[in-house]
């Protein structure tokens, strides 16, 4: 099994955030991409993002000649910007970080209503290591929490994020569901980077939403595989090489599978509906600050 390995993730701290209240408001995604807009964090962060992997000698020459095409110029600043929301660290004094961990965690239960502290057990429940979700957010920052968002409050994704989170709580082939969601968004992450998805950015004219689209159809592919495979959590690190390959090899691939409906047939398998997700073994899944 390759060796894999974890790093601690940046995360500012200050002081108590209302969010943290039963009856702070759900997290939409538009109110949260226009925080960040907001925010200025394209300022904060531009200087420090790798927007392509760098190729030289015979490499070169074939990416000139055979690669892919290059962006507009007018949608480099928003491809900019999701490279920038993975670098954006969560703050724990902005409600706005917060209320997305809260309607991530809300909706993957299917219970708005439910009591989310900032700390506590409870974050296993929905796939996260322990009892401080901010800990996991290694080197996709925002943007992982951001692709959570979309699958819990997408109508178009529920039938996908209810099947793929009940797997993840299977008796033989659960998974750490939130933890694999951010492997998922560092797949996108570097596929953008070698810039497989210019071509389907050209084409929707929206780098965040062609990003969100690969990466829910890279969660598709992970349920039929983990499903039909009959994969468990020690196969987790060779399952997301695989598809961080195929999202660099052929995303659009990925997104003529999303749109395909599926039949899910006997997805319950062993579930007994008690538990959360296993805690998962750091050695499974590769590490999320190394390209």
């Amino acid at each position: 099994m390759p060796k894999m390995k974890w790093k601690t993730s940046r995360t500012r701290r200050g002081g108590v955030c209302s969010s943290r209240r039963a009856g702070a408001p759900a997290a939409s995604l538009a109110e949260c991409v226009a925080h960040f807009e907001a925010a200025g964090i394209l300022g904060q962060y531009r200087a420090g993002i790798q927007t392509r992997v760098e190729q030289r000698g015979l490499a070169a020459l074939r990416n000139f000649l055979c690669g892919p095409p290059r962006l507009r110029g007018a949608l480099r600043d928003r491809r900019d910007f999701v490279f920038c929301l993975a670098c954006c660290p969560f703050d724990e004094r902005d409600e706005v970080h917060q209320r997305m961990l809260a309607t991530v965690y809300r909706g993957l239960l299917q219970d708005p209503r439910r009591p989310c502290p900032r700390f506590g057990a409870h974050w296993e429940a929905v796939g996260f290591q322990g009892s401080d979700p901010s800990t996991d957010l290694r080197g996709c920052g925002m943007l992982g929490p951001l692709c959570l968002l979309h699958l819990v409050t997408s109508p178009r994704l529920a039938s996908l994020r209810a099947d793929a989170f009940r797997l993840s709580l299977d008796a033989e082939q659960n998974y750490p569901f939130c933890v694999m969601s951010i492997n998922l968004t560092r797949a996108v992450l570097i596929a953008l980077r070698h810039q497989s998805l210019n071509r389907l950015i050209n084409s929707s004219g929206d780098p965040l939403a062609t990003f969100l689209d690969v990466y829910a159809a890279l969660l598709q592919r992970l349920h039929t595989v983990w499903r039909s495979g009959g994969k468990t959590i020690m196969d987790s690190g060779f399952v997301v090489r695989d598809l961080e390959t195929a999202c660099i090899r052929n995303p659009e691939a990925l997104l003529r599978e999303l749109q395909q409906p599926t039949a899910e047939g006997d997805v319950n398998g062993g579930f007994t509906g008690q538990g959360g997700a296993a805690k998962v073994n750091s050695d499974n899944f590769v590490d999320l600050c190394s390209d």
